[in-house]
């Protein structure tokens, strides 16, 4: 599912096949390319092969074959359009982890040290600690 609060300004993508890769942004760009890539081989073969065929098929044949050849075409060049959105897409999408993260944290030490008293304190053990000898270097 795309996150809604993403707004890209590139040209007009299908957002239903880019919400079928939105799962994870994990090298997305790269999934995104190698799956254009490969229905554009599958588009090929199926062209070449209603032209190597042709005279052995049937008109109704034919046609299902071309007509398949054309809808992964059109598939291809979908995907080859999403490649900027999903660049786009993924560092919006990290840069939203980065924010959560710094979130966390951020309410992790509040929760650690309320005030800087409680911050100073800590350190000053963490300080007699170490100085104690207690931990071997």
């Amino acid at each position: 599912m795309i996150n809604e609060e993403f707004k890209y300004h590139g040209k007009n993508i299908n957002l239903e096949l880019a919400g079928k890769f939105a799962y994870t942004t994990y090298e997305l760009e790269k999934r995104i390319a190698n799956s254009a890539a490969s229905a554009a081989r599958s588009a090929t073969q199926l062209k070449n092969t209603a032209d190597k065929f042709v005279e052995v098929l049937n008109p109704e044949q034919l046609l299902a074959l071309k007509a398949a050849a054309s809808v992964v075409s059109r598939l291809a060049f979908d995907l080859q359009a999403l490649r900027p959105w999903a660049k786009a897409y993924a560092q919006y999408m990290e840069e939203v982890r980065l924010r959560q993260r710094e979130e966390e944290l951020a309410a992790r030490e509040r929760e650690r040290w309320p005030t800087d008293q409680a911050a100073v304190d800590e350190a000053s053990d963490l300080i007699v600690f170490l100085d104690s000898g207690a931990v071997r270097r």
